[in-house]
Parts: C-alpha cells; structure tokens; sequence
C-alpha cells in the first residue's frame, strides 16, 4: 500500500518545479512507455506535470498518446502563441509537449530569444509541480546535456546484462560532468524479482567501487503481457489497468522517488533548468570517459 502523500503535498505546493531527466543507456528498456505511465500516476498522487518529449532523434511521446502538435516552440517565441497552445492535455490530467515543437532548434536561439523563452517557460510551469523530460536513449551529446541540466535523472534499466551496462555507462558519463548530480535508477521489464534485485546490487556495488556514488533503486517493474494492447489503443496502461501489479509497483516507486524525505533536491524551476541547458549547449562537447569502469 501506498502511504498517504497528504503531508507531502502541502509541504511541496509552494516549491518552484521540479525537473527529472527519465533516460537509458540503451533503447529498447520502456523507457517513455515508463514516462507517459508515471506522468500518469503522479497526477493521481496530487501533482501537477507537464511531461515534455525530449527525444530529439526518436520523437514518439505523441505517438503513443495519439498526440497531434499544431503549433511549435517557434510559434511561441516568434509571439504568435501563447505556452498553453503548444502544451497539449491528455485527457486524464498533464501535459504534453512533443518534441516535434522545436525542441530541438533551443541551440539556434540568440540570447535575447533564450531569454523570452526562459520567461515564457518560467510563466508556464507556475502551474506545474514537476516537469518529466523523456530523454533519448544512449549517451549522446544533447541526451546527456539535457540530463545534467536537470535536477535529477532516474535512469530506466532492466535485468539483462547489456542494458545493466549501458546504465553503468549513463551514470558515469553523467557523474563525470556533473559529480553532484542526484541520480536514481528504476529496474523496468523484470521477470523474476529476486534476479533483478540481485543485478541492482551488483550494479549499486559497481558503482560505489568505481564511481564512488551509490545510486538509489526506487522499484521493480513487471513484465506486463497487456501492455501492448494499451499501445495499440493509444492509451496510458495504469489508467486502462489501474488495479495490474505493473500500477501498484510503478506508484511505489513514485512515492518513494518523488515523496520520500531520503529523495528530492531543492528545485530549480523551469527557468533554471532553460539556463544550465544554454550553458551546455553553448559548449564545446561534452568528454566521454574511456574504459569500462
């Protein structure tokens, strides 16, 4: 059972919005199909979110939500539209942007647009208590700089031994730009617990060996035989079954990730987050560390 969130949400109601990067080492993990479902689920835990598609090169947020954008980024900094006509609402409770609504052209903006965008954001999320960005899978360069100017990334793995390193490699990655990065990771896919618990150790332990960080794993995810037909129809599964095993471990996990007093950094806000990604952005790179570990 999931323990009552009241205390939490006033305690949370008057903090600025708080940005969780949700990536992967690898495809293929759940990863936004994890996304959409949790957005899902913290709106039943009393949360305001705006889950925005930030996978620049496999956009599919829209998709699974049978989405459709109209207007762009573009349209709102150009003046033409206003924050909530390009924020899409599905139909049980957040929001969506697509990353089809410019996400991508943030690197072409001059400083006076970046900062009409930084307010334009700012003035969006005052309704919002947590912003999901759906990261791309892999340590690509704007993957990794979106997830480093967040304030914190849970990174979706699960229990076969490539996806186990590719999430070593995130972290690592991850931790070498930004050593104080709170970083979580959630087991998703799992078949049999006590194996995935048993990997989430080893990979707890690698990390503290050679990283000196200790990620936190929030939960364990089932293998859900249904979850295909809620992608055929184009719907959030826990809304179409509320009651499965895969929504109850999903809403403990949220609580214990989003609600536990061990879990959440002070948020930045929206504008915060628009000006760290700016300063990456503008770099040079970003350094990929060599070797396994």
């Amino acid at each position: 059972m999931v323990p009552s969130i009241h205390n939490h949400t006033q305690a949370h109601q008057n903090k600025k919005s708080r940005i969780v990067a949700i990536t992967s080492g690898k495809g293929g993990v759940g990863k936004t199909t994890l996304s959409i479902n949790l957005a899902r689920i913290l709106t039943e835990l009393q949360k305001r979110v705006l889950l925005i598609d930030a996978d620049l090169g496999l956009a599919n947020v829209d998709i699974h939500l049978g989405l459709q954008s109209q207007y762009t980024l573009q349209d709102v900094i150009g003046g033409r539209k206003k924050f909530q006509d390009i924020a899409l609402v599905v139909s049980n409770g957040f929001r969506v942007i697509p990353a089809s609504s410019g996400v991508q052209n943030l690197t072409d903006l001059n400083p006076e647009e970046r900062d009409f965008l930084i307010g334009v954001f700012q003035k969006g999320a005052e309704s919002t208590d947590i912003v999901l960005l759906d990261i791309g899978a892999g340590i690509g360069a704007n993957a990794v700089k979106f997830s480093q100017a967040s304030d914190e990334v849970l990174v979706i793995t699960h229990p076969e031994p490539a996806a186990i390193t590719d999430a070593y490699a995130m972290m690592k990655i991850l931790w070498t730009g930004a050593p104080d990065k709170k970083i979580s990771f959630i087991m998703n896919m799992v078949q049999v617990e006590t194996e995935a618990k048993r990997m989430a150790q080893n990979l707890k332990s690698v990390c503290r060996q050679f990283l000196n960080h200790d990620p936190d794993c929030v939960g364990f995810l089932p293998v859900e035989s249904k979850m295909r037909t809620a992608l055929v129809k184009r719907k959030v599964f826990v809304e179409l079954y509320p009651d499965s095993l895969y929504a109850q471990k999903l809403k403990e996990a949220a609580f214990k990730f989003f609600f536990h007093k061990s879990f959440g950094p002070i948020a930045r806000g929206f504008s915060g987050f628009i000006s760290k990604l700016m300063k990456k952005m503008a770099g040079s790179g970003i350094d990929i560390p060599s070797g396994s570990a």
